[in-house]
């Protein structure tokens, strides 16, 4: 799925910007490969110092592009879930009702996602004769509430 989806479109990085397609990543990273395999060699074979230094910038380089293309792994979950929500991707269940319990439920375009995700899940593994598995999400702060707090209190 993620060659089929990733290989067509350009990925939109997160809160903003184009990042590079997968095939684009792929090829970066290989030329990042290729130039790392060269510099090893030249100080294996005990090349000049200028041959090894020429290798090393080049070779930092296409890092530096290969980093600039890739999403930073990290998150900032109240981005995320800010854009989430704006999106009506998911929503607090009790928001329409104005309470202050915060149970999470899908919205128009989760539920969406959420049926595409099934059948592409479906199609791989039912296909294959394996089971299927459907359970619910549960945020992990209000796991930890209910079930450990719960458990503890036994």
């Amino acid at each position: 799925l993620q060659h089929q989806l990733c290989g067509k479109l350009p990925s939109i990085a997160p809160f903003g910007g184009v990042m590079a397609t997968f095939n684009q990543l792929l090829q970066l990273r290989a030329a990042v490969r290729e130039s790392g395999d060269i510099l090893r060699d030249l100080q294996n074979k005990n090349a000049s110092k200028r041959d090894v230094v020429s290798a090393l910038v080049e070779h930092r380089l296409r890092m530096r592009q290969l980093e600039r293309k890739e999403v930073s792994p990290r998150l900032d979950r109240d981005k995320l879930r800010n854009l989430l929500n704006r999106r009506f991707i998911y929503d607090d269940s009790i928001d329409v009702n104005g309470g202050e319990i915060e149970l999470s439920g899908v919205g128009a375009f989760g539920k969406i996602l959420h049926n595409k995700l099934i059948a592409e899940w479906r199609n791989h593994f039912i296909d294959e004769e394996m089971l299927e598995v459907h359970s619910s999400l549960t945020p992990e702060p209000d796991r930890r509430e209910t079930w450990i707090n719960s458990l503890i209190g036994w």
